[in-house]
């Protein structure tokens, strides 16, 4: 099979919607870095290239879930004209709104994958019960 050369940004972010993907349908513990690797069509050279270790993968999955709260919440406040007191409603509504996007099935049993894999960093593990 020919080699596919693609943006390394794209690869990166097709290996962690992969990994989202296998992840959700079959649980963290029950995918195995082969099989991921399989799924995405890639070399093991190139999934360790981007990710030294699963653990480093489900934090790229949490930080890059982050990230996209973030953005969405960022893009309200700089869209609101507003004063003080508009502002900070507006960061409050579009937070609520991020968190209502990310209560999804899918991203509660990401959140619950992170908590019992413990690639949480030590402060959150302080908070978490048992799995």
């Amino acid at each position: 099979m020919p080699r596919v050369v693609k943006h390394p940004d794209i690869r990166r972010a097709e290996l962690l919607d992969r990994a989202s993907a296998l992840f959700l349908r079959h649980g963290y513990e029950n995918v195995s870095l082969n099989e991921l690797i399989a799924d995405a069509g890639v070399s093991k050279g190139a999934f360790y290239h981007w990710f030294p270790s699963k653990d480093a993968l489900i934090s790229a999955l949490a930080e890059r879930s982050a990230r996209e709260g973030f953005a969405l919440i960022e893009e309200a406040l700089a869209q609101c004209r507003g004063n003080a007191l508009d502002r900070l409603n507006t960061v409050l509504q579009a937070g609520f709104d991020v968190k209502i996007k990310m209560g999804t099935p899918e991203f509660l049993a990401a959140a619950t994958m992170l908590i019992c894999t413990g690639a949480l960093s030590p402060l959150a593990k302080t908070f978490s019960g048992p799995c």
